[in-house]
């Protein structure tokens, strides 16, 4: 399983949390704040196994489509490490 972390728009979120229901994508959304991408946004933490991760993907794509020439997309960075363990 890859821990991944993206910093989405505020204006993308409602679809992705669609399509990551829809595909049974975990994910954890957490309210931040920040001048990061100088707009509004939310960082969310998914949990995906490794051989969906072109999924995701496409969907991070699709969707960094829809914001009409904005300067900023998703911005997604993968965790190192296993985080799969049982305790």
């Amino acid at each position: 399983m890859k821990m991944i972390l993206a910093i989405v728009p505020d204006n993308l979120m409602d679809k992705l949390m669609d399509r990551c229901l829809e595909k049974k994508i975990q994910f954890t959304r957490l309210a931040s704040s920040g001048g990061f991408l100088k707009q509004g946004n939310t960082t969310v933490i998914l949990g995906i196994q490794e051989d969906r991760l072109d999924q995701l993907k496409g969907i991070f794509e699709d969707l960094s489509r829809d914001l009409d020439g904005a300067k900023e997309g998703i911005h997604v960075f993968y965790m190192a490490g296993d985080i799969g363990r049982e305790f």
